[in-house]
């Protein structure tokens, strides 16, 4: 073998040790310098290492950083016991940087299946509180809901009108006491 096929098998050798040691940019160099010594075709090794090495990369990726890992358990623990909100917020505290990994993506879209549900459900049971009459109850619904979907324009709507017929309610409210005082019927 002549000297230069031994200096690329010593840097495929550097290449695979710094692989298994997770020092990729090392390992890509040795593997890079390797490729320009050896002519055409280069070595199954090599190939192979640079496919174990883009492997790990990929790994590394898509793995999550201690903080994020945390708040995504806490995330999905919160969701278990319905406390959707409180899931959002653990969701919100993940780093920017790894908001695209996937698993925080999944966790994100589970949730977000979770919260349309709810604020259907919920929505629906201030729709009957409404119609009953009970229009401060189906409006403490409705903001509450507002919490988890703040963008939702049904929510809103439904809010405003209830608002506006509790303020209705209570302007007829005093205009029948300030009535029932001027014709000394109010005790």
């Amino acid at each position: 073998a002549s000297e230069k096929d031994e200096v690329a098998v010593e840097l495929l050798d550097c290449a695979e040790y710094s692989l298994h040691a997770n020092q990729l940019i090392t390992s890509q160099k040795c593997l890079e310098l390797a490729g320009r010594i050896y002519t055409k075709p280069l070595p199954k090794r090599l190939l192979k290492l640079q496919e174990q090495l883009n492997k790990k990369r990929k790994s590394l990726s898509q793995q999550l950083s201690e903080s994020a890992q945390t708040n995504l358990t806490e995330a999905r623990d919160a969701m278990k016991n319905g406390k959707l909100k409180q899931a959002m917020d653990y969701l919100q505290k993940v780093p920017p940087e790894e908001q695209q990994k996937p698993a925080v993506i999944k966790l994100q879209t589970q949730l977000d299946k979770q919260i349309k549900l709810a604020v259907k459900k919920g929505a629906a049971i201030g729709r009957k509180l409404y119609s009953t009459g009970k229009i401060k109850a189906a409006m403490e619904k409705w903001q509450a809901l507002q919490v988890l979907d703040p963008k939702n324009p049904a929510l809103k709507k439904h809010t405003e009108r209830a608002q506006r017929v509790l303020k209705k309610l209570e302007s007829l409210g005093e205009n029948k006491s300030a009535s029932a005082s001027k014709h000394g019927t109010a005790k």
